[in-house]
């Protein structure tokens, strides 16, 4: 199995999310893609495709963590992130 070592944020466009080739949602700026995989350690379970122009920026794994210990307020956000989307897959099963 391999395991992601990055995460992005978008800040600027639109992407489409899909779970084994089927349309979940789409996501817009600003949200975080791929922290699921680094927080959880397990390879990513969303495939996801960009609908228009994106900006984005990347985290590694060890940047990722500083920025979550660093900024309170974006731990907190991912937490809520994390459980809006465990929502959104339970609702879907």
């Amino acid at each position: 199995r391999v395991l992601f070592r990055s995460c992005y944020v978008i800040s600027e466009g639109t992407a489409a999310i899909y779970i084994n080739d089927e349309f979940v949602t789409t996501v817009d700026a600003p949200t975080a893609i791929g922290e699921m995989a680094i927080i959880e350690r397990r390879p990513r379970n969303a495939t996801v495709i960009a609908e228009t122009p994106m900006v984005l920026a990347k985290f590694g794994v060890d940047d990722f963590r500083k920025l979550l210990s660093r900024y309170p307020t974006t731990e907190l956000r991912v937490q809520e992130l994390l459980a809006k989307r465990l929502r959104e897959n339970t609702e879907r099963e």
